[in-house]
């Protein structure tokens, strides 16, 4: 849930609530890390500056009437020593708990000890191989720039925030996907529709001939056929900084299925991504410029006619480059890349991907009803939208086709808006500040 928190109320609620709720999270987040530095801690600090300047709005806005908390206090020490009230607990289930049930209860103590000091013995152990295995399999990117020192995590704040880590090894192939194809013999046209691919054969003749070397190249044609798989798994490294194991992500890349007999219908996933640029090293710690974000629409392997490429290929949809940010929030601002009025749509090999991305949408302080997880991104970027004008959409249900360029309907809908709102928990809450509509009926 923290990670939707400071999406949610970028546009709907006040700067200063903002600042307040993304200082608090950053903290949180920062405090996370397995190993902290100077920068890091100056960071941390800095978050918790700007959360006391903050929180005086929460008393303003009549929420609280003090922060006599003893958890808001105990944050100064997290900064200063390290401490936290978990520390407790979590030496008491270690080395007390666990160690007595390893016991058979009788003259435990002894035992107890023995056991402890087994547990430290395997701990350094682990450690060591862990470190050796880093040391294998790192990539030449890292923290000091030379080859194998390990994995770090990206920056934030304002000096950190002009790089983008992402975790992803140079060098070696990390993804799979599933030995049998999720719809084997899918023509173009299910892929132009289905998939909402509608340029696929044009962007796969272009990727074929950018990418061979051969004088008598064969391209794709209406009549092939490909196999589609559904997701692709990509491996994220260890980091020693998060503490996070090395995980496969998830990526998945499937239509609408409607409903069969007794079986509900599921709905389209079409998953967003990052995605390396190409011709830039793969590497730990790489400049935002070097990634970009895409959303996946296919995920398919070339027929055997056509396989002049080893690994399998995605039709993706571009998003705009991570150049802007909004202040407040803190958060990257993309937009659908478009070319010619046009989505960018690319068909690129899918070791290029380095991990999911979660995209939220800037609602504002209304949010549509009809928005939901599996088509937030079609109707947010124009689509699918309930709202046509000509700024926004030129659609043939407006006019009935007959005008390229149609009247539009927000006006009608901005107008009907205050009659048919109902207002909820969320518009009446006293940070949004909103006068609740004055409906008259004759």
């Amino acid at each position: 849930m923290e990670r939707v928190f400071v999406g949610l109320l970028s546009g709907a609620a006040e700067d200063s609530v903002l600042l307040l709720a993304r200082s608090l999270l950053d903290f949180i987040y920062y405090v996370q890390f397995q190993q902290q530095m100077d920068k890091t801690l100056a960071a941390m600090q800095d978050s918790l500056n700007v959360f006391h300047s903050c929180k005086g709005v929460v008393i303003e806005l009549g929420i609280r009437e003090h922060f006599n908390i003893p958890k808001i206090h105990s944050l100064l020490h997290y900064v200063a020593d390290g401490y936290n009230t978990e520390y407790p607990e979590c030496l008491h289930i270690n080395y007390a708990k666990d160690a007595y049930r390893a016991s058979n209860k009788r003259d435990y103590v002894e035992q107890m000890a023995l056991w402890l000091q087994h547990q430290e013995a395997i701990h350094h152990k682990t450690a060591y191989h862990s470190w050796r295995q880093l040391r294998r399999t790192a990539s030449t990117g890292s923290i000091n720039g030379s080859p194998g020192d390990g994995v770090n995590v990206s920056d934030t704040g304002s000096e950190m925030g002009d790089r983008l880590a992402v975790m992803q090894s140079s060098g070696r192939t990390r993804y799979k996907v599933m030995k049998v194809p999720y719809h084997r013999g899918v023509s173009v046209q299910e892929l132009e529709t289905d998939y909402k691919a509608p340029e696929f054969l044009s962007v796969l003749k272009h990727f074929l001939t950018s990418h061979t070397t051969q004088a008598n190249i064969v391209l794709p044609v209406e009549l092939d056929r490909f196999n589609i798989f559904s997701r692709l798994y990509v491996e994220s490294m260890p980091s020693v900084v998060t503490g996070h194991g090395s995980v496969w992500q998830k990526i998945s890349a499937r239509p609408k299925v409607a409903a069969r007999g007794r079986k509900a219908s599921s709905p389209a996933r079409f998953d967003t991504a990052f995605v390396w640029d190409e011709g830039h090293q793969q590497s730990f710690f790489s400049a935002r410029d070097a990634i970009r974000i895409a959303q996946v629409r296919a995920i398919f392997k070339l027929p055997d006619h056509l396989r002049h490429y080893p690994h399998p290929l995605a039709y993706v949809e571009w998003f705009t480059s991570l150049h802007h940010h909004e202040p407040i929030s803190g958060q990257f601002l993309v937009t659908c890349s478009t070319r010619n009025h046009r989505h960018n749509v690319s068909v690129i090999s899918i070791d290029r991907f380095a991990c999911p991305c979660h995209l939220q949408a800037q609602c504002g302080k209304h949010i549509s009803s009809d928005w939901s997880s599996n088509n937030i991104l079609e109707m947010y970027q124009g689509n699918d939208a309930l709202l046509t004008d000509l700024q926004i959409l030129t659609h043939l249900s407006v006019g009935r086709g007959q005008r390229l360029f149609s009247d539009g309907n927000v006006q009608k809908g901005v107008e009907l808006f205050k009659e048919q709102h109902v207002c909820n928990e969320f518009c009446k809450w006293a940070g949004f500040r909103l006068s609740p509509f004055r409906i008259t009926i004759d």
